[in-house]
């Protein structure tokens, strides 16, 4: 009695340590699966015009700068690149902003009907500023420096 007692007990510790291991080896696989999944949405966490944006590429060089196509794709399908394409033209009809003081705001306003945006060129790709952007059109975005992360 005491011999099969015995033997009970060292299947039931071994079976017990093989179901610890792998539930531990499970429990890392769906931990490494969720940092993945949540560094990805907090990467991706673009906001323009009220829409969560997933699929860009952002550049900081000297300033926060993202590819002109979601720009013209995404934001505003109606602005025009200049003859030398160094320069975004965009109407102001189109756009509800407000600049640094009322006067410019209005003077802008009354007085122009496009406004240009320079052109970055990053290894032969066309890139806009992010914060000439977010003063023009419904875009919010915050930038962490230390992680090179667009919240």
């Amino acid at each position: 009695m005491n011999k099969i007692l015995a033997f009970t007990l060292i299947v039931l510790l071994i079976a017990l340590s093989v179901l610890g291991y792998f539930y531990n080896e499970l429990k890392n696989d769906y931990r490494n699966v969720f940092d993945i999944l949540r560094n990805k949405r907090v990467e991706s966490n673009l906001i323009i015009d009220n829409k969560y944006i997933f699929d860009y590429e952002f550049i900081n060089d000297n300033g926060v700068f993202i590819s002109y196509d979601i720009l013209k794709e995404i934001i505003d399908s109606t602005v025009e690149l200049s003859n030398s394409k160094t320069r975004v033209y965009i109407e102001i009809d189109r756009l509800d902003f407000k600049l640094e003081t009322d006067e410019l705001t209005k003077y802008v306003n009354n007085n122009l009907d496009k406004i240009n945006i320079p052109i970055k060129f990053i290894e032969g790709k066309k890139y806009i500023n992010l914060e000439l952007l977010s003063k023009l059109y419904p875009i919010f975005y915050s930038y962490y420096e230390n992680e090179n992360v667009l919240y």
